[in-house]
């Protein structure tokens, strides 16, 4: 797949309209979309999961995933679906759907389409998000932490 600037991105996506270290949460306090949940070792592929905790619908269309820190040359549609707000999304992480996988010590950024605004994003080492388990935001809010068991689709253990 061809690499597309940001702002290229933001145009081949109909012109649409983010917390370094795992825990700050939404970066610009705007958007309102979380990541939530990193499974890095996932079944059958890696996956990402992100909520909606906004007061809004929020068209995911108008965001970005990229696996390098500000390396938005390289980021992909994070989806093409809207979000009611509480609720989950489930991105599947692939050469195919976004040209990269997770690894066992890697990160993960979610940036404004639009204009780059970094909106969320989390780093995690070697181990922290292990097969059949994954790192997730205490009750999906709060600090990322190593759960032996995903909690895809469901709240995140307190």
């Amino acid at each position: 797949m061809r690499s597309l600037p940001i702002r290229a991105l933001a145009t081949a996506m109909s012109g649409a309209a983010a917390c370094t270290g795992a825990n700050a949460g939404a970066m610009s306090g705007e958007p309102g979309l979380l990541i939530t949940e990193i499974a890095a070792a996932g079944t059958p592929h890696d996956w990402v999961e992100v909520k909606n905790i906004s007061e809004r619908w929020l068209d995911l269309v108008d965001f970005v995933v990229v696996d390098a820190r500000d390396d938005l040359d390289r980021a992909r549609p994070l989806g093409a679906v809207k979000l009611a707000p509480g609720e989950r999304y489930i991105r599947v992480l692939t050469d195919a759907t976004v040209g990269f996988r997770l690894a066992g010590d890697e990160e993960l950024w979610i940036y404004r389409a639009a204009d780059g605004a970094l909106v969320d994003g989390v780093d995690w080492d070697q181990g922290a998000s292990p097969p059949g388990g994954s790192y997730a935001r205490r009750g999906d809010t709060g600090m990322f932490v190593t759960v032996a068991r995903d909690t895809r689709g469901r709240a995140n253990p307190e």
